[in-house]
């Protein structure tokens, strides 16, 4: 079976669930949990929706009897098509054409197959019998992503060894072929179906705050809406002067009285990033805010879901992805990101000597996090990498050493410094852990030989 033609929109869905209304937001991913999954007591039922479309360039030009599809013991048929194509021996099914087959383990679905069989009643010559014929195709429901309309385009092919008895009308070996369209559906994991539900919750609250400020806008008379903004200049030039004036005082003062007003300093930056991370959550939460988060969170989305680990996340399809296989899939591969992220994740590291003392408790939340994001980019080629970052991050004082760019180091510096990559013919196009130690051993081999 090969899959030539796949059309992706996960970003497209989970970026509609997220800048649409409340009330569209609840029905939205109820419907994903509840319609996509039938209730059966207590238990939630995955489901395989399979909508055949079209067949094109079968062997034979009578009508098939249907398509069936068999998985998990199950097996459900069409009825036969509803139209033949003028192109060759195609046929056309009907719209209401859509198969489904339920399971009570999305695990147990989500790791077989499918098998897709067109069906036809053949009659041989000199034979008084009819005899079936088949022809069939497989998906691997694992290649499918969950919540996710996917348009496949299936070689068919007839699996039995024994003679079918076909006589095709064509005589240009076209394969023939099967238009379906595939969903597999399933519910989220307890914690992601909890968060959802909790932000429903907040956006129908922030949308009936929002409604409430749009009507009380409207009572507003008319000729405050048309007020020039220039007379905002009376109140706004006395205040700016006053600042401009008493701003070297001030500045003065605080150099003098830094010792004593260095904890008022750290109160007002902690409320002032409080303040402001207030203010960015309420207005990604109003509607203007969900559409222009989306819009630069669909990107990564799309990333994550579209990898077995992200499905995982986010779907009950098998056990739990480690933190390091989420991060892997995010993360950079090309030398100069890395090398970038290297030094950032150093700096955030090292920001505890910012408030002595009391920046080592940072540390205890920063060591874990430090050492996964370090076992994705670096545990390949070295190891022991995430030891020494865990430890240099829990321990007092330790913080100035560079981890991350020590591992940097360690994959793409020192190669690059003592010329191992010189029989590399473009070594910055080497973004992958095993294309550039591949590179590395292959020149090394060439610098004994000479």
């Amino acid at each position: 079976m090969t899959m030539t033609t796949t059309l992706n929109k996960t970003a497209t869905a989970f970026k509609q669930s997220y800048i649409t209304t409340t009330k569209d937001i609840g029905s939205s991913s109820s419907s994903n949990n509840d319609n996509s999954t039938t209730k059966k007591g207590n238990i939630a039922v995955a489901s395989l929706n399979v909508a055949i479309l079209s067949a094109y360039d079968l062997p034979l030009s009578e009508h098939p009897l249907g398509v069936e599809v068999s998985c998990l013991g199950q097996s459900v048929m069409t009825d036969a098509p509803s139209a033949r194509h003028k192109d060759r021996n195609s046929f056309k099914f009907g719209s209401n054409q859509t198969l489904s087959i339920q399971s009570s383990s999305l695990p147990q679905l989500y790791k077989t197959n499918a098998t897709i069989t067109v069906k036809y009643r053949i009659k041989k010559d000199n034979e008084d019998e009819d005899n079936d014929g088949e022809l069939s195709a497989t998906i691997p429901l694992k290649s499918l992503k969950l919540q996710e309309m996917t348009w496949l385009v299936l070689n068919l092919s007839d699996r039995r060894t024994t003679d079918s008895g076909y006589k095709s009308n064509d005589s240009d070996g076209v394969p023939p072929t099967l238009r379906v369209q595939v969903r597999l559906e399933g519910p989220y994991r307890p914690e992601i179906g909890f968060f959802l539900s909790l932000g429903n919750a907040w956006f129908s609250v922030v949308d009936k705050f929002e409604s409430s400020i749009c009507k009380l806008t409207d009572t507003i008379p008319s000729f405050v809406k048309k007020m020039d903004p220039k007379y905002l200049l009376i109140p706004a030039v006395p205040l700016a002067t006053g600042i401009v004036v008493a701003s070297p005082i001030l500045l003065g003062l605080m150099i003098v009285f830094l010792p004593f007003l260095l904890p008022v300093l750290v109160a007002l930056f902690v409320m002032t990033v409080g303040a402001t991370g207030l203010g960015l959550g309420l207005y990604a939460s109003t509607l203007s805010g969900r559409t222009y988060l989306a819009d630069c969170l669909s990107p990564f989305l799309h990333t994550i879901l579209s990898t077995p680990s992200g499905q995982r996340l986010v779907y009950e399809t098998g056990p739990r992805p480690t933190p390091v296989s989420v991060a892997r899939v995010v993360m950079p591969h090309g030398w100069q990101a890395k090398l970038l992220i290297s030094l950032f994740i150093d700096l955030l590291g090292s920001s505890s000597y910012l408030l002595p003392l009391v920046g080592e408790f940072f540390d205890i939340a920063w060591a874990p996090l430090q050492t996964t994001l370090l076992m994705a980019m670096y545990d390949a080629v070295s190891p022991s990498l995430k030891y020494i970052s865990f430890i240099e991050e829990i321990l007092p004082f330790t913080d100035i050493v560079p981890s991350a760019t020590m591992g940097w180091i360690k994959e793409f510096g020192l190669p690059m410094l003592i010329g191992i990559t010189a029989g590399v013919a473009n070594p910055a196009a080497m973004t992958s852990n095993t294309n550039l130690a591949t590179a590395n051993t292959d020149a090394l081999l060439r610098q004994k030989k000479n």
